[in-house]
């Protein structure tokens, strides 16, 4: 979720939308200067969320080698928790915000009924 959705907060609220929730922001990383140094990122943006969707998916891939796109969407959003929260004096369900550890048993538990 990302802290420049503030902006459009009404757009990212809907309910009638199926969508996993991803970090994108508020990172720590290796520092480009300094070899033995970190750096943190504020803002982030849709392009870090690429790289980490994919990653999730190389690693269910070395659980499951034969896991679809279709099984792996899935699995992502059934997962996934829920954040409650009152924005303007409305109530919303946030997410499905990924959940690394139930994902990968729901990986696991996808490869196990396939053997």
């Amino acid at each position: 979720m990302g802290s420049w959705w503030s902006e459009e907060t009404d757009k990212w609220l809907a309910d009638d939308q199926e969508r996993i929730y991803l970090p994108m922001d508020s990172r720590t990383t290796a520092s480009p200067w300094d070899a033995k140094g970190y750096i943190f990122y504020r803002i982030g943006g849709w392009s870090w969320v690429a790289p980490y969707l994919s990653g999730i998916y190389a690693l269910a891939l070395q659980v499951n080698p034969h896991l679809t796109i279709e099984e792996f969407a899935q699995a992502l959003l059934i997962t996934g928790s829920y954040l409650n929260l009152d924005y303007q004096g409305r109530a919303f369900r946030l997410g499905p915000i990924f959940k690394a550890d139930e994902f990968m048993k729901q990986i696991i538990t996808l490869k196990a009924s396939t053997n």
